[in-house]
């Protein structure tokens, strides 16, 4: 996308700046986690890990409260009944699906087979 030239350069730039800002945190992080890993005894570990269930389950979720405020702030006809429709579609996936630097992290730490999530 930050390559695209029908989007506006301004807003190439930005995609361009977020990957970078994006790219230097994961391996700031992948590093940190792993020396405060290391530093935990097994119970603030399993706390952990399970924060890391947490934290991937609620950023893979689909939230639709914000649409079904904009249809109503719109009074948009029938929108109420096309965001329910998206609600409620079962073939739809996770908005967030690439957990994968989690996943290396993870198991880094040997621990991916320790938790409760179904790595994709």
């Amino acid at each position: 996308m930050s390559e695209n030239d029908v989007i506006q350069p301004v807003n190439r730039a930005t995609v361009r700046q977020h990957n970078r800002d994006e790219y230097c945190h994961a391996s700031i992080a992948d590093d940190i986690a792993g020396v405060v890993y290391d530093t935990l005894n097994p119970g603030d570990r399993r706390l952990f890990l399970d924060g890391l269930v947490d934290a991937m389950t609620a950023f893979s979720s689909n939230d639709y409260s914000t649409w079904h405020t904009i249809v109503d702030i719109l009074d948009l006809d029938g929108g109420q009944a096309m965001i329910d429709d998206a609600e409620h579609d079962t073939r739809q996936s996770a908005l967030i699906q690439d957990f994968g630097g989690i996943h290396k992290l993870c198991k880094h730490l040997g621990v991916a087979g320790e938790m409760s999530y179904e790595w994709q």
